[in-house]
């Protein structure tokens, strides 16, 4: 395990608190995005953000769940995507709600 899995792994383990209300912007009319900081208390060295987005007119709904450390995904929970994607990972074609790592 390098070190920035050691710092996930840590940053996973431990109690977060999100800092900010989550306020809903987007550039698009069918598209709206909230972020909220997410820290761990007294470490700043173990800080990320909770990311959650909606698409707004499309049935069934699609929402979006990404927690962030340091800017990179650390998981995801993609919520009714519209479409049957390939995880770049596994390489597995994915057509429901499913985690993303």
């Amino acid at each position: 395990m390098d070190a920035f899995e050691a710092r996930v792994a840590e940053f996973l383990a431990t109690e977060k608190i999100a800092t900010k209300r989550f306020r809903w912007t987007g550039k698009r009319d069918d598209w709206v995005r909230a972020t909220s900081p997410i820290i761990v208390g007294g470490r700043r060295d173990l800080s990320g953000n909770l990311e959650v987005s909606a698409h707004l007119y499309r049935k069934p709904e699609k929402y979006s769940f990404t927690l962030l450390f340091r800017n990179e995904r650390v998981f995801a929970l993609d919520v009714r995507p519209g479409l049957a994607h390939t995880n770049k990972i596994t390489l597995e074609t994915v057509f429901g709600t499913h985690w993303q790592t």
